[in-house]
């Protein structure tokens, strides 16, 4: 077998051969309809020429039909003229009237459907004969597949529009249980009451109708004339003599049934909307009505002829003629509820394919709360959203039906219980359904006018608008309550710094004046317990020498050198003081560097004699506690060469969680620390250590090492520091620990 692919390309080549090679390396021209037809849209797109002869089938004034006597297709002059293809100038309608042979050159183009020729040169050679129409199955006319085919349809006429602003009349037909439009681009004036209703055979093109993705969305036929249709069955001369069927008996089952004639039936107007639709009632049975007819008001009594239509799951009435009859008694709304209306009765349990009972166009009553209530423009309706039993649904109120007068919201405030009187429509499903029953899906209500809605039960003072503006407000409040509260800490935050600052600056000043004191009287306790003890000493021997000198010259003599030996003792400690005190002012702030300093810088100490260590994490002092430390460490280790005759100290400072300690060891020959000299022997160093360590709460052992020469250990425990113990420095150093 010859694949459908296949097919189309030897189309295209048999379609070629007779033109031969066009000049200049073109492709040649396609002679064929069935060619140009068989193209894709990008190959259409590609504007391959084309030549054709054929016989014209149908005329507008933009555009024409051409059949080869094979096949039909579209040639689109208004395109053409507007792409600048079009080459023939303003050519008379007689050229290309329906059948006038004529032949064409142009370009293939892919259409809003299917592959159309814009051409460039039209030339009547004669006049042909129009193919014989195809009588098609359903099945091909609503494929799309004879697009631009001259075909022959039979059905019923349902609907008939005069000629419009363009020159065109058009109808309505149901062919083989379709809804198929047809357009006349030339008809004279016709008596619609001759076609709608008639069964007739219509002879044109075919012109599926398509949607914006190019796909087949209906069947629709252009004809030239009234002379392309053929009345096989007249239509009735009174329209309301059609046969009359009961309101619920509109498509029922029927061996002889033709559904596609005009139908009676009668009944009382229940809603109105008019110009567009009604509603009729009778019995339980309600229908939906189409009629242009704007007399129609609720509670007309009225027989109506009409077309049943399909298109609504339950079946309607469309292009509807109506007669008034006597008026009868009103009636009178049912009481339901939304889950009734849902979910209704079947007949059988067990087959549930229809309903003893359903409200669909039926004037019906029951009530629900109102959640909310819009007018919209558009569809000039307003809405009121309903709840009941658990079921939302809306109630339509026609713009045309409301009084001028309080607004909506006033009316029916949001929350309230309404007691509703409407006519329910129902909503079904979309889609095909997979049992015989199609679900009811939803309704709503259509009202007819204002008075149809009471007010039952009017909502608390707090409804939902309320309570989202009070909730607005309430948010405004707060977020104005964090904005100022954030203005306020910053301006706190702004003044507590600069009073902060000012603070500081006293306190910075206090604490200079307090050091100061305090460096003073450190001063003062190294003056008096160590210089001034020395020269007091000194003064002593002086009066001893001056007391036995007359008799005893030897004893004066060694009262003098004692007396010189105390000067000399109290020169290097006053020294010793002062380098101290310069060190503690301009050497390094930390107490292990600041002892490395020292040690460098003082020339009585043998060189590389004196080594200082530390251990765990440094840690900034104030100077007055820096200054005694060093001048302890200087005692010490003067005392460790001078009396020791020591060749080594070694000094370890440790900073430790609880205490400072430093531990210094030497070499030296070592003393008795209980048979020491004290003060009254002249000896106030090691009196001064232990003073020193009292002054800052700390203690002080001197012990003598088994392997000889001397330990000595200072033991400071930390503890929070006071503004009258730290420097200025050390205040924003979060590590910093003083002791007293």
């Amino acid at each position: 077998m010859i694949s459908a692919l296949t097919l189309r390309h030897l189309l295209i080549g048999a379609a070629l051969i007779p033109s031969g090679l066009a000049t200049g390396g073109e492709p040649p021209a396609m002679t064929r309809i069935a060619a140009v037809r068989s193209l894709s849209k990008e190959e259409a797109q590609k504007s391959l020429p084309v030549d054709i002869r054929g016989v014209v089938i149908w005329q507008s004034a933009d555009s024409i039909v051409v059949h080869d006597g094979e096949r039909g297709i579209y040639v689109d002059r208004r395109i053409a003229r507007e792409r600048g293809i079009w080459k023939s100038g303003d050519q008379p309608m007689t050229e290309t009237e329906v059948g006038a042979l004529i032949e064409m050159q142009g370009v293939t183009d892919p259409g809003g459907y299917a592959p159309t020729i814009l051409p460039r040169l039209i030339k009547r050679v004669g006049s042909g004969m129009l193919p014989p129409p195809s009588r098609l199955p359903s099945e091909r006319l609503l494929s799309g597949s004879e697009d631009s085919q001259w075909i022959e349809v039979e059905g019923v006429v349902q609907a008939f529009n005069k000629m419009n602003s363009a020159g065109e009349t058009s109808l309505s037909m149901m062919v083989n249980g379709h809804p198929c439009g047809v357009t006349f681009q030339n008809c004279r004036e016709v008596d619609a009451s001759e076609w709608v209703d008639a069964r007739v055979k219509i002879r044109g093109v075919l012109a599926p109708l398509f949607n914006l993705r190019s796909e087949v969305a209906g069947m629709k036929i252009i004809s030239n004339d009234e002379n392309d249709v053929e009345i096989l069955k007249p239509a009735p001369s009174d329209p309301l003599r059609s046969p009359r069927v009961a309101l619920n008996h509109l498509l029922p089952f029927s061996p002889d049934a033709d559904p596609y004639h005009r139908k009676v039936t009668h009944g009382v107007v229940t809603f109105s909307k008019p110009g567009e639709f009604f509603f009729l009632q009778d019995g339980n049975t309600g229908v939906r009505i189409q009629s242009p007819d704007l007399s129609v008001r609720e509670g007309d009594a009225l027989e109506v002829a009409g077309f049943v239509e399909t298109g609504y799951t339950l079946a309607s009435l469309g292009s509807a003629i109506i007669r008034k009859l006597e008026p009868i008694r009103r009636l009178d709304p049912v009481q339901v509820t939304a889950n009734g209306i849902l979910n209704p009765n079947f007949l059988h349990t067990y087959q549930p394919s229809a309903v003893s009972e359903d409200f669909n166009g039926r004037l019906v009553r029951l009530s629900g709360k109102l959640i909310k209530a819009e007018s919209n423009a558009s569809s000039q309706v307003t809405t009121l959203l309903i709840e009941s039993g658990g079921h939302t649904f809306e109630a339509r109120l026609p713009r045309s039906a409301v009084v001028d007068g309080p607004a909506t919201s006033d009316l029916w405030p949001e929350g309230a219980v309404l007691d509703l009187t409407a006519v329910c429509e129902l909503e079904f499903a979309t889609e095909k359904p997979t049992v015989n029953f199609i679900p009811i899906t939803g309704f709503h209500l259509w009202l007819r006018s204002q008075q149809d809605v009471r007010v039952l039960n009017q909502p608390s003072w707090w409804t939902l608008s309320r309570l989202k503006f009070a909730l607005l407000g309430s948010g405004c409040v707060i977020l104005l309550g964090i904005a100022w509260i954030g203005l306020l800490r910053r301006l706190l935050r702004n003044r507590t710094r600069r009073f902060e600052q000012a603070m500081r600056s006293h306190r910075n000043a206090e604490l200079e004046y307090t050091a100061a004191q305090r460096e003073r009287l450190r001063l003062a306790v190294d003056l008096h317990d160590g210089i001034k003890q020395h020269l007091a000493a000194a003064s002593f021997r002086m009066e001893a020498a001056a007391g036995n000198l007359p008799n005893s010259p030897q004893a004066a003599m060694g009262h003098l050198e004692a007396a010189s030996n105390t000067l000399v003792r109290t020169q290097t400690e006053l020294e010793e003081c002062l380098w101290g005190l310069h060190a503690v002012a301009e050497g390094p702030p930390e107490l292990v560097h600041l002892l490395r300093h020292v040690t460098a810088n003082s020339p009585q100490w043998p060189e590389g004699a004196v080594t200082v260590a530390s251990e765990g994490t440094p840690l900034p002092l104030s100077r007055d506690i820096a200054g005694s430390l060093l001048l302890l460490f200087q005692e010490a280790t003067a005392n460790a060469f001078r009396h020791g005759r020591a060749s080594h100290v070694a000094v370890t400072v440790t900073y430790g969680v609880d205490a400072l300690d430093l531990r210094m060891l030497d070499d030296g020959v070592g003393f008795d620390p209980q048979t020491v000299p004290g003060p009254r022997a002249g000896h106030f160093g090691i009196e001064g250590m232990k003073k020193r360590m009292q002054w800052l709460r700390g203690t002080l052992q001197i012990k003598r090492r088994a392997g000889g020469g001397m330990e000595i250990h200072a033991h400071l425990p930390w503890r929070p520091m006071t503004s009258n113990e730290v420097l200025v420095e050390s205040e924003t150093n979060s590590n910093t620990r003083q002791v007293p």
